[in-house]
């Protein structure tokens, strides 16, 4: 039997992540949706992985995300929350008092 060679190893893995606005509320207008998803790809290449596909709706987020081995989730979502939560508080601050749920 041959022996594989680490560089030969081949990884795919993905993450179906969600998450929503505080209490579910309805914050995210139709301006907001294409920018925040635009953000989102950004925010996750700067975290090493890739967006492969998702929606924004005006009460919560649905992301398919391409993810490497060492990837920690638990960062990998706290990142993402809170990078574009202060995106959203920053480029459209007519929205006010915008937060997303809190995970339990």
């Amino acid at each position: 039997m041959k022996e594989h060679d680490e560089d030969e190893i081949h990884h795919e893995m993905y993450v179906h992540l969600l998450w929503s606005t505080i209490s579910q509320k309805p914050l995210m207008t139709p301006l907001v949706v294409p920018h925040l998803y635009d953000c989102l790809c950004d925010l996750t290449l700067n975290e090493g992985c890739h967006l492969i596909g998702g929606s924004v709706f005006c009460d919560h987020i649905q992301l398919v995300i391409k993810f490497t081995p060492d990837t920690i989730f638990s960062d990998l979502i706290t990142n993402l929350k809170v990078a574009s939560l202060l995106w959203i508080r920053t480029n459209f601050p007519e929205i006010e008092g915008f937060e997303w749920q809190k995970s339990d």
